[in-house]
C-alpha cells in the first residue's frame, strides 16, 4: 500500500548495513528504526534488503534518527528535514561486540 502524506510533512528514507567483524557490509532486515522531531516520535523497521522511510510534520526542520537491532551496537545522525521532501539518511551498524 502506498500513501501520500500531507504536503506539510517530511520523509525521512534510506538504507541500514552492517558490516560483521572481518565481513563484508551487507543491508540489515528488521532494525528498529526512531525518528525524533520537535515533540514528535515515529517508529518503523527495515525492510528484507533494509531500507526504511518515517515521516514526521515538517515544522521541526530538524530530526534525528536512531537505528538498533540486537547483536550490533545503535547509532543515530541528526539531519534537517524539509516539508514535502524526504531526505535520505543511510546508516551504518558495527557489531556491539569487539572485533
Amino acid at each position: 500500500m502506498t500513501v501520500t502524506p500531507p504536503a506539510s510533512w517530511a520523509g525521512i528514507t534510506g538504507t541500514v548495513t552492517g558490516t560483521p567483524c572481518g565481513g563484508t557490509s551487507r543491508p540489515l532486515a528488521g532494525v528498529t528504526i526512531s525518528a525524533v522531531g520537535g515533540s514528535q516520535q515515529v517508529s518503523t523497521s527495515t525492510d528484507v534488503a533494509g531500507h526504511y522511510t518515517a515521516w514526521l510534520n515538517g515544522s521541526s526542520k530538524s530530526a534525528t534518527v536512531y537505528a538498533s537491532l540486537g547483536g550490533w551496537a545503535p547509532t543515530s545522525k541528526a539531519v534537517k528535514i524539509t516539508r514535502g521532501t524526504a531526505t535520505t539518511v543511510n546508516l551504518q551498524l558495527r557489531p556491539d561486540h569487539g572485533c
